[in-house]
């Protein structure tokens, strides 16, 4: 996934617009500091989908798990998944 990612929020008291906004601007700082860059890091916009059920929420789980493997062929070491 060369220029996108996928992150599931579980959103508690701040909106989801909040909290994307919070989370991008944290990552946007150290992948900046990492690449040796500055400024803008990601699009403004985000696209967000509503978790409809256990089931879904499952699934989407899955999807993100498998995604980069099947997209880029490359495996995601330490990947963390938090509850």
């Amino acid at each position: 996934m060369p220029n996108h990612v996928h992150v599931l929020f579980k959103v508690g008291s701040a909106s989801m617009s909040e909290t994307v906004g919070a989370w991008k601007k944290h990552i946007a700082r150290l992948a900046n500091r990492l690449l040796g860059k500055s400024g803008a890091f990601w699009a403004e916009d985000y696209f967000d989908t509503y978790m409809r059920d256990a089931e879904h929420e499952r699934k989407t789980i899955r999807y993100i798990e498998n995604n980069p493997t099947s997209e880029t062929g490359v495996e995601l070491q330490g990947l963390a998944v938090e509850q």
